[in-house]
């Protein structure tokens, strides 16, 4: 979906709600890309659940774009989530091939 082979997953990354507004999330998240960084990664994706609209609204003000709609299934239910992504610092891809 992607288009790129050297891709990094952010699996998860919550902050305790006496820690929102303060900056946590954003400095955990660059953490996050400068460690995919130093591994070569030329990209970093995360999925969030279409029912976290605070994450929702996180990912795009960092840098992060929609790049897809996907779901799963789990114990008969259905769960709809956003695919974020991001190109990251030294990537010599264009936007058209996330």
């Amino acid at each position: 979906m992607l288009g790129v082979s050297t891709a990094a997953e952010l699996q998860r990354l919550y902050v305790q709600e006496r820690f929102t507004g303060c900056g946590a999330g954003r400095l955990l998240l660059e953490a996050a890309e400068q460690h995919a960084t130093a591994r070569k990664a030329a990209l970093m994706w995360a999925t969030v659940w279409v029912g976290n609209p605070r994450a929702l609204g996180f990912y795009p003000r960092q840098g992060y774009e929609v790049k897809g709609s996907p779901r799963y299934e789990f114990q008969g239910e259905t769960h709809e989530n956003r695919l974020f992504a991001k190109l990251l610092g030294g990537s010599n891809l264009t936007r058209n091939s996330v």
